[in-house]
């Protein structure tokens, strides 16, 4: 017989139940604390390396939390193994200390710590930890990354990888390598690496690869790049995850993970691409159309052993544009597997580029291009690397730069060529060029081979030229030094009508340390290299202001057996009645001395006649000078009027008894007169081929004939200095000759282009796109039946070669 129990009982049983429940439902909470008001801010930290000995490591730990700071863990690992734990008692928002730790003395001062940081606050709530490599003692470590591939990356035993690695440090790099971590139960895979030797860099970037066993086991193995310096300091990266697989699936198609070319593209720009498939990569290439479709060019390169993943650099093959505009076209790359899989379809990987005109090349050692010359024998553009001591060599053949440049002097300036004759237009060279070397007081001279490489045969010591004020008082004579510096800049040569005598004209570079009142005050000056003869010139400076000036004497120090110790302008000069009794005076040459400095930057050009030279003074300010110099002209003496009776006031002529003044240079006059019609700063000079039109690049360019007359204006795109003449722009004395195919020039602009104007009609006949503005000089040549142009941009130097029949000039 069943019993049913009672209400009583029956809620007796099912009263644990329901305690049960109702303690889980309530828990240990507090019922009174709202949850949402609960600090949920994470502590910020930073670490930062702190100097120390060798002997010590040492590292500064910074915190900051809206609350407080309650505890800091680091843990070092790698040439150190430690952890730390900071606890801190009071409430703290910003939390700094220095932690310092005795290094062994096994340990090798330069070895790689790793070390991990984190702060946590009163609530737990946790920092981001802090991962830094760090090296023992003063001997920072280098930096090294696999830069492709880039993580997510599949490939099938038996097939290879390869690996791009960027690496970097301040003592330069010996050996760039990598390692293979396997997972557990993996496979071991060697690594790889590759040595350098002298002249090792501080940067650079490499290729390796590895090849994954045919029975390997499956899993991600971790990919780990490393750097030795010259020290022997050894760097690891951040290891790369490779993922393992049995095999293919038999459907995969190759995936471009990445590729990139610059914005505005050259003829034979490279372009790189990365593909990836795990059967392997057999070809990579690229497809090139117009906007509307047209087929321009494709090619693709095969890819040997077939990797997995293969970073690859195509050089483009595109048709010039034409008369160098720019023309938009659409680019797609494409890869195949090695089964004959691809991924070609029009909305792949596609991207929209700007071709445009010149070749731009980085220059192989780094550095900083001062001015450049193209050598026509040769066919060579030889180029000033003002950083590496030495002359780039660009061959026209492989659109490279030579493997070998020319070393020469200290900071190489300026450049010119010994000439062989005067020419009309264009004179005949030698196969030696003339290297002003600004970081000392010298010029190189360099013999060149027919196959453009060549050697400093000689090194030309410049004198030291001194100029002296001079005052007299009564008997006593008193001389002030007035010291420039002697460190040739920019320079131009010229020749005698037969050409047997070569001088070159420069500009000196000046230094703060120079005679009080002439600080950072460089000058022009002359020699002769046949007869080791010099001139400073000081002809310019000899428009007195209120009838009153300096008298100027000026001595030539010789340097080594170049020439001879001599007075240039001596005092007193011997003066000598023309047409008189023969009476003599002796005076002394007036000068304004402040007038005959120039600043820094003082551009030199020489025509390519060899006849003429251009100069202007550099720098920011307004009111520049811009002087012409005639080699034809010679020296000449200096005459002057005195009273050699002062009973009857008789006046008489006197003329000096040597020629001291060079009258070749431009008369004060015409430099004045210069500075009133163009008051403005140059950025750049130009003369024409036959020396008769000279150019200044200033806010405009102007345009003066070769008694520095303003001829007319071009309304250049100011900001950048690059100037130059049609090599071949000849206008003669009238600057009315020249043809229409001849008579332009060409300018630099702040926009990537290359302005072509008509040099008589002042009108702008041209626009030449290129990648890059040009920030340095430009020059132009004749390369055959060709025009070239060469300027310096931020990424190296742009080379154009131009069809002349492209521009005309727009008016007879």
């Amino acid at each position: 017989m069943r019993t049913e129990p009672t209400l009583v009982s029956r809620t007796i049983r099912c009263l644990p139940l329901v305690l049960a429940v109702a303690l889980a439902a309530c828990g240990d909470a507090d019922p009174t604390v709202d949850q949402s008001t609960l600090d949920r801010t994470a502590p910020s930290l930073s670490v930062v390396r702190a100097t120390s000995a060798d002997s010590v490591f040492a590292f500064t730990v910074t915190a900051n939390d809206n609350l407080g700071i309650k505890f800091v863990r680091a843990t070092l690992s790698g040439a150190l193994q430690k952890s730390i734990a900071d606890t801190v008692r009071a409430a703290v928002t910003a939390y700094t200390k220095n932690f310092t730790i005795a290094v062994p003395a096994a340990v090798t001062p330069g070895s790689q710590v790793t070390l991990v940081t984190q702060a946590e606050d009163g609530n737990g709530n946790l920092s981001r930890p802090d991962t830094t490599l760090m090296a023992v003692g003063s001997r920072q470590p280098g930096t090294v990354a696999i830069t492709s591939p880039q993580g997510n990356t599949q490939a099938v035993r038996g097939r290879s990888v390869t690996l791009s690695i960027a690496a970097a440090t301040i003592r330069k790099v010996r050996v760039v390598g990598f390692s293979i971590t396997p997972p557990a139960g993996g496979t071991a895979i060697a690594g790889d690496s590759t040595p350098y030797s002298s002249p090792l860099r501080d940067s650079l970037s490499t290729t390796l690869s590895f090849l994954i066993p045919a029975t390997a086991n499956a899993g991600i193995y971790q990919v780990v790049p490393f750097v030795v310096d010259s020290a022997g300091q050894r760097t690891a990266g951040v290891p790369v995850p490779i993922e393992v697989l049995l095999s293919g699936s038999g459907t995969t198609v190759p995936r471009i993970t990445r590729f990139g070319t610059t914005g505005r593209v050259e003829s034979t720009d490279t372009l790189f691409v990365e593909a990836q498939d795990p059967v392997g990569v057999g070809f990579v290439g690229y497809d090139v159309r117009t906007l509307a479709g047209a087929p321009m060019r494709r090619d693709s390169i095969a890819v040997a052993n077939g990797p997995t993943s293969v970073p690859v650099t195509l050089r483009m093959r595109l048709p010039a544009p034409i008369a160098g505009a720019a023309t938009r076209l659409v680019l797609r790359v494409f890869a195949r597997n090695t089964e004959g899989r691809i991924n070609d379809t029009l909305t792949t990987a596609r991207d929209t580029i700007t071709l445009v005109a010149g070749t731009t090349r980085a220059l192989p050692d780094g550095g900083a291009v001062a001015d450049g010359y193209y050598h026509e024998p040769t066919g060579r553009l030889y180029l000033t690397n003002i950083e590496r001591n030495q002359l780039e060599v660009f061959n026209f053949d492989s659109l490279n730069f030579q493997s070998t440049p020319i070393a020469v002097g200290s900071r190489p300036w300026g450049i010119t060529v010994f000439p062989a004759g005067r020419g009309n237009p264009l004179g005949p060279v030698t196969n030696r060029l003339i290297v002003a070397n600004s970081g000392g007081t010298n010029l190189s001279f360099v013999d060149l081979n027919a196959d453009g490489s060549g050697r400093e045969n000689e090194r030309y010591l410049l004198p030291n030229i001194v100029a002296y004020k001079v005052s007299v008082s009564g008997k006593l004579v008193t001389r002030t030094v007035v010291d420039f510096s002697d460190r040739p800049q920019f320079i131009g040569a010229v020749c005698n009508l037969s050409c047997t005598e070569t001088t070159v004209i420069y500009s000196t570079t000046p230094t703060g340390g120079q005679t009080s009142g002439f600080a950072d005050k460089g000058t022009i000056r002359s020699e002769n290299l046949r007869h080791k003869a010099s001139h400073l010139f000081f002809e310019h400076a000899t428009n007195l202001k209120d009838n009153k000036g300096d008298t100027l004497e000026v001595m030539r120090l010789k340097s080594g057996n170049y020439g001879a110790d001599s007075l240039l302008v001596p005092f007193p000069i011997l003066m000598t009645e023309i047409g008189g009794a023969g009476l003599v005076r002796y005076s002394g040459k007036l000068v304004t001395m402040q007038d005959i400095g120039f600043r820094d930057t003082t551009f030199v050009r020489n025509s390519a006649n060899f006849r003429r030279v251009i100069m202007g003074e550099g720098g920011i300010a307004k009111g520049s000078r811009t002087l012409s110099y005639d080699t034809d002209a010679g020296l000449r003496r200096d005459s002057a009027r005195f009273v050699p009776d002062t009973v009857t006031g008789r006046v008489g002529t006197f003329v000096s008894s040597i020629a001291y003044i060079d009258a070749g240079m431009s008369p004060p006059s015409d430099v004045s007169d210069l500075i009133a019609n163009a008051f403005s700063g140059v950025r750049g000079v130009a003369v024409s081929a036959d020396g008769e039109l000279f150019a200044i690049r200033a806010d405009s360019t102007y345009l003066f004939s070769s008694t520095l007359r303003q001829y007319g204006l071009l309304q250049t795109k100011g900001g950048n200095a690059g100037f130059d003449f049609h090599p071949l722009n000849a206008p003669g004395s009238n600057l009315s000759g020249g043809t229409a195919a001849t008579r332009l020039s060409f300018a630099a602009s702040r926009e990537p282009i290359l302005e072509v104007f008509d040099t008589r009609c002042f009108q702008r006949v041209g626009v030449i796109s290129i990648k890059d503005p040009i920030i340095g000089p430009l020059k132009t040549a004749v390369r055959g039946t060709r025009i070239i142009a060469v300027g310096a941009t931020a990424r190296g130097v742009v080379v154009l070669d131009l069809d002349p029949n492209d521009f005309r000039a727009t008016c007879n």
